[in-house]
């Protein structure tokens, strides 16, 4: 099992950890379905089997081998083979170093065609000059695998320069380089010229055009194709083909292409070189990759192209906003991004990043508060309860509806909400507020109710439920959003249901899966399913538990909510029965 971390760049060191976990899940098909630490059941996946693990580009995540040796501890039979080009540190770590291609020592032109390095560098030159002989230069291409240690990416390089130099004066170039080679071998020439010394000069064949787009291309993570090319870089088909033709980006069967780590690095420092052209290349990734997330209340795309081939462009584009992004901005992408966080069950990921977000200073009131809520959904989607309940608590601070920390001021709270009922059915028309602003006003608060219901129940506090409940449905009526609305009447339901009010129970129970049939949201659909078989496993009503359970299970594989059908088909359910 190949595991790859090219691209990838942590923008803080807990973060690598977390790195590391997700995507070795994601190539073994672990899921993170369950409210559990997602190290724990990783390593609970690992423990007991026979596997070799090949981790590609470990120097990316610095700070992540602690989780490794965690992992390695508890599962005897894992090996990994890692490549890096610096040690983990581990105390069991053994250190093989790769050295280049074999290549002729000095004085053994005779028998350089013998070696790999001199045959890669003649296979590479004949694709650009067909009758290319090394016959009459094999000193000259053996001093050229010499210079660069035998280096297959700078081989392949050096042998692109055949086109308009012959291998003497590619070396010469190449020992005119004020670089060493960071090697102690004795059996090395003291002046090898690193790779460096290749890229500069390949770099000064390109024109200015190529030399442009290849700098901005270095804010690209983990491939692109050509419309971000274009999007990002202004790198259109030509300046492409150019840079593939120098070797210094590669096309993939799929059509997308990528740049090699240390060409990618080298041409971010060049980058960096001119920090407006810098800031304005990260600015433009960002939007074009935010971009690509659809609209929350749409469907996150589904295989090829989906978003899977760019989810370090994501990552990358994430990090940017949440340092440099306009808050409404970023508020944009978050709410954007949440449903492939919870579709992947990439949650510590998701804290991180809203994490982040919130340490921002000037922040609106409003999205500090949807940022809370976010934060709190993760917190609950791990089963961290007592931290969700702080967060979706701070949201409602922050949108001017604090709770109350007593059980008498939960009672004020029943008791005004109780009389919104009536009060409301006298009102001409719909119960939904007058304005737009209004609506919109009562989202965020009747979206945070139906999951604080649900830490309060998984806290064992039962005295919240009620108000909250029907706060809950008072809310979702004034939004004029039917999904908030069906289930917060679920919610509203199995609260009056486990308090063994059955009869008030059941008219919202039944509004519920009415609005459900009506509805495409697989969360809200999933959700209202579930609570509402357990108000019908409360009253004994089976034949409604055999039509309702499939619908939920139905809902929430369909859309890949696997974490959610599994979730909630158990939180309360201890409580109830």
């Amino acid at each position: 099992m190949t595991v790859s971390f090219a691209g990838t760049s942590p923008a803080r060191p807990e973060e690598a950890a977390d790195l590391v976990v997700t995507n070795l899940a994601a190539a073994l098909g672990v899921s993170l379905a369950v409210p559990r630490d997602p190290r724990e059941l990783l390593a609970d996946a690992l423990a007991g089997r026979e596997l070799l693990l090949v981790l590609d580009n470990l120097e990316q995540l610095r700070d992540a081998a602690g989780v490794l040796a965690e992992l390695l501890g508890r599962a005897p039979g894992v090996q990994v083979l890692g490549t890096s080009r610096r040690r983990l540190g581990l105390g069991v770590e053994w250190l093989v170093e790769v050295p280049g291609l074999p290549y002729p020592p000095p004085g053994a032109d005779a028998d350089a065609a013998g070696y790999p390095a001199v045959q890669l560098f003649e296979d590479r030159a004949r694709l650009l000059r067909p009758g290319f002989r090394p016959a009459a230069d094999l000193a000259a291409v053996g001093r050229v695998c010499r210079l660069v240690a035998g280096m297959p990416l700078a081989i392949e390089l050096a042998a692109r320069w055949v086109r308009s130099a012959s291998p003497a004066a590619i070396a010469d170039r190449l020992a005119a380089g004020g670089e060493l080679l960071a090697t102690t071998a004795p059996d090395v020439e003291p002046r090898h010229r690193s790779i460096r010394s290749v890229i500069d000069w390949s770099w000064e064949l390109l024109g200015e055009g190529e030399r442009q787009a290849l700098a901005r291309l270095s804010v690209m993570r983990g491939g692109f194709d050509l419309d971000a090319a274009a999007a990002v870089a202004g790198a259109g088909l030509p300046q492409l083909a150019g840079l593939v033709d120098h070797s210094l980006v590669e096309v993939g069967e799929d059509g997308r292409y990528n740049t090699h780590e240390l060409l990618r690095q080298d041409a971010a420092q060049r980058l960096a070189a001119d920090p407006a052209a810098q800031a304005e290349a990260l600015r433009r990734h960002a939007a074009w990759f935010s971009g690509l997330l659809p609209d929350p209340d749409q469907p996150l795309p589904d295989g090829p192209p989906g978003l899977d081939a760019d989810v370090e462009n994501l990552r990358a584009a994430t990090d940017w906003l949440v340092a440099h992004g306009d808050p409404p901005e970023l508020d944009r992408h978050l709410d954007r991004l949440w449903p492939l966080y919870r579709r992947r069950g990439w949650f510590r990921e998701a804290q991180a990043a809203l994490g982040a977000a919130l340490r921002r200073r000037e922040v609106p009131a409003p999205l500090r508060a949807h940022w809370h809520r976010l934060l709190a959904e993760a917190h609950v989607q791990l089963g961290e309860m007592r931290p969700a309940r702080d967060h979706f608590e701070r949201t409602l601070a922050l949108l001017g509806s604090p709770l109350p920390a007593s059980a008498p001021g939960w009672s004020d709270v029943l008791a005004s909400q109780a009389v919104q009922r009536p009060l409301r059915r006298l009102r001409p028309g719909d119960r939904a507020a007058r304005t737009e602003a209004r609506r919109q006003a009562a989202v965020e608060p009747a979206a945070v109710c139906w999951q604080l219901q649900e830490a309060c129940w998984m806290l064992e506090d039962q005295t919240p439920l009620i108000p909250l409940a029907l706060w809950a449905v008072n809310l979702s009526e004034r939004s004029a959003r039917p999904d908030l609305l069906m289930m917060n009447q679920a919610g509203l339901g199995n609260s009056l249901t486990a308090a063994g009010l059955h009869r008030l129970a059941r008219p919202y129970v039944r509004a519920a899966v009415a609005a459900a049939g009506r509805s495409s949201d697989p969360v809200a659909v999933s959700w209202t399913y579930v609570v509402a078989c357990l108000h019908w496993l409360a009253v004994g009503d089976w034949a409604a538990i055999d039509a309702g359970l499939p619908r939920a299970l139905e809902a929430a594989t369909g859309a890949r909510l696997h974490r959610v059908g599994t979730r909630w088909s158990c939180w309360p359910a201890s409580v109830v029965i």
